[in-house]
């Protein structure tokens, strides 16, 4: 699926993932996109979009946030600067809870971290954000599994 966004108009592109991602499963969705398209801004948005009282910031210099609530939570990983722990990550998939994960900058992953994920329980996605001018970006959902 490929959505066009001008930046204003975030909340109905969370609106139409939320459509897509939120199901039974667990969600992980790898980011693909350059630094100031808006991987933040898209994550800050669909989490505060299920609860308006989670203060989301950006996990730049600490590697992640988590925001849980009481039917669903939520993982949000910049992998910029910090390097994933494959244990910490095992005792998130494993817990009953239902959650989604959001990795930032997954190109920094190793091979057999993306196996590790893609080889869970979870529902795997990739949205690459492309530039075609300041004000838009072009979308891309791809299913992984």
């Amino acid at each position: 699926m490929i959505i066009n966004y001008n930046l204003d108009q975030i909340l109905d592109l969370v609106t139409k993932l939320k459509l897509e991602l939120v199901g039974e499963k667990n969600i992980v969705v790898f980011f693909d996109a350059q630094m100031g398209a808006g991987k933040t801004t898209l994550i800050k948005a669909f989490i505060e979009s299920f609860d308006d009282s989670f203060n989301v910031t950006s996990p730049t210099f600490i590697g992640m946030n988590s925001y849980k609530s009481s039917d669903l939570d939520f993982y949000h990983y910049d992998l910029y600067q910090v390097a994933l722990n494959l244990e910490e990550l095992d005792d998130i998939l494993k817990d009953d809870k239902k959650k989604i994960l959001f990795f930032e900058w997954s190109s920094e992953l190793e091979e057999n971290t993306k196996n590790f994920i893609s080889n869970t329980d979870s529902k795997c996605f990739q949205v690459k954000i492309n530039i075609p001018d300041d004000d838009s970006r072009e979308f891309i959902l791809q299913d992984l599994n």
